[in-house]
């Protein structure tokens, strides 16, 4: 994901001092010490802003030998010390790092400072999202979160690194978390044992070459549709950049629902009438996520994150049925104004179904 860079005046709060974030990252500062401090294994009430917390990756320091810093990285070992709830790095260069395990396009990393601390400069995926000033006037020990949020839905990376220019300053770590959205309705790639191997495949899904791709979901609330994301490939397309010839749209259209014929027992649930529809054509830059491994065939494709945010007047409003709950379907193909896909043409990710899914 490409985060743009937009300076910002850097203001002073009774904690830290916020120099610089991205535009898709809230710092809050001087938050209860309490409310940013977890412990591994969870017991599945946590949240942060009212987030649950998918995993936390816990910043402890254990004195050995050999030394211990939790879910961390640190480098260089020799020098970051800590106490069991913080990691300490203690010189400009010094730096931690870890990697989520689940996916997430939300993640909050936690610092705490005090008078003798420095510059820590957050950066998630290889991309700097903030740096703060974390020396805090007495009394010390004020607290610093990072949200960084609209990242794609994938296991992020997150490192901190101490940046203090001069002589040397701490930086003090607590952890950081992976954070869940109130989705409509979601269901990523499935991740194999390597991180950016996604177990599914391509099927083609293009206007005026039916089929066209559909699935069903299920409607909980009555909160409207707002923004849309969806994973593709081209076919037998293997470079990390999209090919040249790139859906000019995406038509999206959403149905009610044909339920199988219970005394049927071939028949199945399929689209039936469709309620809503959109064209697609300021739709981010396609972003390089992985590859798609086909565990039919053993190939392998480029996959890619698109994503859609829905004008007021476009969003999808619905009521959730009178059980609370209503399936709906979703169908998304590109759309070829030039009247041809090319040799690569798009299609919507598939993945494995899973047995539990209420759709």
């Amino acid at each position: 994901m490409v985060l743009f860079a937009m300076l910002v005046a850097g203001f002073v709060a009774q904690g830290a001092t916020v120099l610089w974030r991205a535009p898709n990252v809230t710092v809050h500062l001087d938050l209860p010490f309490a409310s940013l401090e977890f412990q591994n294994p969870l017991a599945g009430t946590e949240n942060v802003l009212g987030h649950p917390i998918l995993e936390w990756l816990d910043a402890d320091y254990t004195a050995g030998p050999p030394r211990g810093y939790g879910d961390w990285i640190v480098n260089p070992t020799n020098s970051i010390d800590g106490n069991v709830n913080e990691i300490w790095l203690r010189a400009t260069g010094h730096l931690a790092q870890a990697k989520f395990h689940v996916a997430s396009d939300i993640v909050s990393i936690h610092l705490v400072g005090d008078d003798n601390d420095g510059v820590a400069a957050i950066y998630v995926d290889g991309v700097l999202a903030a740096k703060l000033d974390m020396f805090c006037q007495s009394p010390p020990s004020r607290t610093a979160l990072v949200v960084v949020r609209d990242l794609p839905l994938i296991g992020h990376h997150v490192l901190v690194r101490d940046e203090s220019p001069g002589q040397p300053d701490d930086v003090a770590l607590l952890g950081a978390a992976a954070l869940k959205s109130e989705f409509k309705w979601q269901q990523p790639p499935v991740l194999t044992e390597v991180d950016n191997l996604f177990n599914g495949w391509n099927e083609i899904s293009v206007t005026n070459h039916p089929p066209i791709a559909a699935d069903d979901w299920v409607c909980t609330s009555a909160n409207p549709v707002t923004k849309i994301r969806w994973w593709g490939s081209f076919a037998n397309w293997l470079s990390n950049t999209p090919p040249p010839f790139l859906p000019n749209a995406f038509q999206i259209t959403i149905w009610t629902d044909k339920p199988a014929d219970p005394a049927d027992p071939e028949s199945f649930s399929h689209p039936n009438v469709a309620i809503w529809q959109t064209h697609c054509t300021s739709f981010k830059p396609p972003q390089f996520v992985g590859y798609d491994y086909d565990p039919r065939t053993g190939e392998y494709e480029a996959c890619f994150l698109f994503e859609q945010d829905l004008l007021p007047h476009e969003y999808f409003r619905q009521e959730p049925g009178p059980t609370g709950t209503n399936i709906f379907w979703i169908s998304i193909a590109g759309e070829y104004w030039q009247g041809t896909a090319g040799p690569w043409p798009w299609g919507w990710k598939t993945r494995p179904r899973d047995a539990a899914s209420p759709a």
